[in-house]
């Protein structure tokens, strides 16, 4: 992914390693933003293509303290359940978030490259058993 992002995300997305940040919330939720407006930017095509996708990703960055306050009982996005989650728990699903939003962006990308490959197996099935 981070080969077909803009190099300051691709740089976060890189830096965004389970095991290196491992206890970092802040700045695994800062890199899960930074995500969350690429996946803006994607979210009409990744519905199209694969709408339970685009709603499980667009829960996840909704729900889970990375765009809203969902910890703050004032906000108007607090969730109790959210609230109450241990660190570690709130960490593994700021993981499963990450992969999520990687595998969007994937997938949008993938559609492209489908289409060529589609037009290169075309050319190929129109030459078949031409020797020149």
């Amino acid at each position: 992914v981070s080969e077909i992002v803009e190099p300051d995300l691709s740089d976060k997305i890189i830096e965004y390693n389970h095991y290196l940040l491992q206890g970092d919330l802040a700045k695994k939720r800062e890199i899960l933003r930074a995500l969350s407006h690429k996946f803006d930017a994607i979210k009409l095509s990744l519905k199209s293509i694969y709408s339970g996708l685009e709603d499980k990703s667009s829960f996840l960055l909704n729900n889970l303290n990375i765009r809203h306050n969902n910890k703050d009982k004032q906000s108007k996005d607090y969730r109790k359940f959210v609230a109450d989650m241990s660190d570690s728990d709130l960490e593994r699903w700021y993981d499963e978030t990450y992969q999520t939003i990687l595998f969007a962006l994937l997938a949008v990308d993938q559609v492209a490259r489908n289409q060529a490959i589609d037009e290169l197996k075309s050319k190929i099935s129109e030459t078949k058993g031409d020797l020149t």
